[in-house]
């Protein structure tokens, strides 16, 4: 099976602390929904991916 822990959170630019985060996420069983969060500016500050890992009864 292997180590799927491996993940990485590179900068991108130094003056402004861009960065993206990049990691495993499975042997592609599937689709996941994305979503971005955005600021005041409707600048978007943020993305959330729902791996489906909780239900409803949690």
């Amino acid at each position: 099976m292997g180590n799927t822990a491996k993940w990485v959170n590179a900068n991108l630019d130094e003056q402004t602390g861009a960065n993206i985060i990049a990691f495993y996420s499975g042997w592609g069983d599937g689709c996941y929904g994305s979503y971005f969060g955005y600021d005041e500016q409707e600048q978007p500050i943020c993305l959330l991916t729902n791996f489906d890992v909780l239900n409803d009864e949690e």
